[in-house]
């Protein structure tokens, strides 16, 4: 059977609380907004603790180099994939084997249901 590159895997990571201004100009300057806009949009669910997208839009087979160039304003150990549109979390399903989160049916890179 031949693999189809499964499409829409987002990257997500939690911001070091100490380089909230990285991520402030790093987001800014990648969704072309002022500083103060990305503090007003993002400041509640940084200093949460919440996940924050780092990439999108990105086919499987690309994950792997978008996981060797994740922002140092990251914290090393909180960078999960998920399906794109989906909030990693636990209420969403998780494929061990593939360490993806998902919403509908298997995991869009396994051909049978994760166990």
């Amino acid at each position: 059977m031949e693999f189809v590159d499964p499409v829409d895997f987002s990257v997500w990571g939690r911001v070091i609380p100490g380089k909230v201004g990285d991520f402030r100009k790093w987001i800014s300057n990648r969704i072309n907004i002022s500083q103060l806009a990305a503090h007003q949009l993002f400041g509640d669910v940084v200093k949460d603790g919440n996940l924050v997208q780092i990439h999108s839009d990105c086919n499987w087979s690309r994950i792997p180099a978008m996981l060797s160039c994740i922002p140092e304003f990251i914290e090393p150990g909180s960078v999960v994939v998920a399906a794109t549109g989906i909030y990693p979390s636990k209420e969403e399903k998780y494929c061990e084997i593939h360490n993806v989160y998902f919403r509908l049916g298997a995991c869009p890179v396994c051909t049978d249901p994760p166990a």
